[in-house]
């Protein structure tokens, strides 16, 4: 059994350049206006303060998220979101190309004798997991013994517009610890690339917070 850490990454990331050109583009076509040198961030900002978000559709960003399959769970209702997932159905973690061990993600929240109980469950979910496979059981049928918090990896693609709705739903302070994290975490690299599509969230979430 291994304990890894909760991880988002930013697949192939588009250029800056290129999201302000194409959203630009859409939203001086709505109002007929001319561009001009540095107009597309006064523009883009512009159109997200008046609630224009529909422009935001048209510049897509994609996701590698590392989390427990709880976590994962949230993140697919989502719907306008494409997905792919690891698959427990296929993937046999007793063998090589998963160093021959299950993963896990440590809930938020635990004091150390509920770490401890955690844990031992853990542990307890990979040794019948193998027990299963010895004896033949195909993966599909020996992922039954694994608790939520199977460490599992999911693609993530979406346009702006429907990545700010999901951090507006992850990121407030009514949502699980656990998925705050990994929606913060995107925040931030989210802004430190494209600062004008996600400025307003990452001062409302990030610097309020």
């Amino acid at each position: 059994m291994k304990i890894i850490d909760r991880k988002v990454e930013i697949i192939n990331p588009p250029l800056y350049e290129n999201l302000l050109y194409q959203v630009e583009t859409a939203g001086r076509t709505c109002y007929k206006s001319n561009k001009n040198e540095g107009s597309a961030e006064r523009l883009i900002a512009s159109l997200i303060k008046s609630g224009h978000m529909s422009v935001l559709e048209f510049g897509d960003i994609m996701f590698r998220i590392t989390c427990d399959r709880a976590a994962a769970n949230q993140i697919v209702r989502h719907r306008l979101f494409s997905f792919a997932q690891q698959s427990t159905r296929y993937c046999n973690y007793s063998k090589n190309g998963f160093d021959n061990e299950v993963k896990f993600i440590k809930p938020i929240g635990l004091d150390d004798t509920s770490e401890l109980i955690w844990e031992d469950n853990c542990n307890l979910c990979e040794k019948d997991y193998f027990m299963l496979i010895g004896l033949g059981n195909i993966p599909e049928v020996a992922r039954e013994v694994l608790n939520h918090s199977l460490a599992t990896e999911i693609c993530v693609k979406g346009n702006i517009r429907e990545v700010r709705h999901f951090i507006e739903l992850r990121s407030d302070r009514h949502a699980q610890a656990d998925i705050r994290e990994i929606s913060n975490h995107m925040l931030e690299m989210l802004y430190n690339l494209f600062p004008v599509f996600f400025k307003d969230l990452y001062i409302k979430f990030i610097e309020e917070k």
